[in-house]
């Protein structure tokens, strides 16, 4: 750690503030906590200004590849949301229920993809804040906390 993140870190604490980062590995547990039926996230990459979640969907015994890109949207209590930019190959309804419609975990409505960090085990340790923000930086997710 350099003197310029100490001094950050020192001025986040005296605004009430503290920096939770989740890196690519912890999405991608927290994507396959639940298991889905026919569906398997293989890959989380945190971009430079979106999410990117791969993997594979068996529809009717045929393997389908996909790739999802999702893009920053706004936080709410311990909610991250990101909108959804990009499917391919396909762009079903269904395929987005399947993969980011997990209560409690995720939720979506709309195009609009919602994961509840409650759940993380790291945050239950952090009984009070609500999230203030979030940006995407050394392929991990940075979340401030506001106490």
């Amino acid at each position: 750690m350099d003197l310029s993140t100490i001094k950050e870190k020192v001025k986040e604490g005296a605004q009430g503030k503290m920096t939770i980062t989740l890196t690519e590995e912890m999405l991608l547990k927290l994507m396959n906590v639940k298991k889905i039926d026919n569906v398997k996230i293989t890959n989380v990459t945190v971009e430079k200004r979106k999410l990117r979640i791969d993997g594979t969907v068996t529809k009717m015994h045929i393997p389908i590849h996909f790739n999802v890109q999702l893009r920053p949207a706004y936080t709410i209590d311990r909610s991250i949301f990101f909108k959804i930019k990009k499917i391919r190959p396909i762009n079903g309804k269904w395929l987005r229920k399947k993969i980011f419609h997990q209560p409690p975990m995720m939720t979506m409505k709309g195009k609009v993809v919602g994961f509840h960090l409650d759940s993380v085990k790291q945050l239950q340790y952090i009984p009070v804040g609500q999230f203030d923000s979030y940006y995407f930086e050394n392929r991990k997710v940075h979340i401030k906390l506001k106490l």
